[in-house]
């Protein structure tokens, strides 16, 4: 919230930096209130366990993706240097 004014009027103009800066600052004022709400309605623990849960696969996804870009990475690089011979 403190670097947005400064960010924001960098592209864009003056009054539409500060619109955007009020916009950011109401959703995040009414994220608040829902995020009170779902705690209170599904609870604590289970919220923490599906974050976990959420964590764990998108870590795990992204060892894979990254894993994968390397293998592709080194697969092309022998295949331009068979190509180039």
């Amino acid at each position: 919230m403190y670097f947005a004014p400064v960010i924001f009027k960098k592209f864009l103009a003056s009054e539409m930096a500060i619109l955007a800066n009020l916009a950011v600052a109401l959703v995040n004022y009414l994220s608040t209130f829902l995020a009170l709400y779902l705690v209170d309605r599904a609870g604590r623990r289970l919220l923490l366990v599906c974050g976990g849960l959420g964590m764990a696969l998108f870590t795990g996804e992204r060892s894979a993706c990254e894993r994968l870009v390397n293998y592709l990475d080194t697969w092309f690089g022998e295949m331009k240097n068979k190509m180039a011979l």
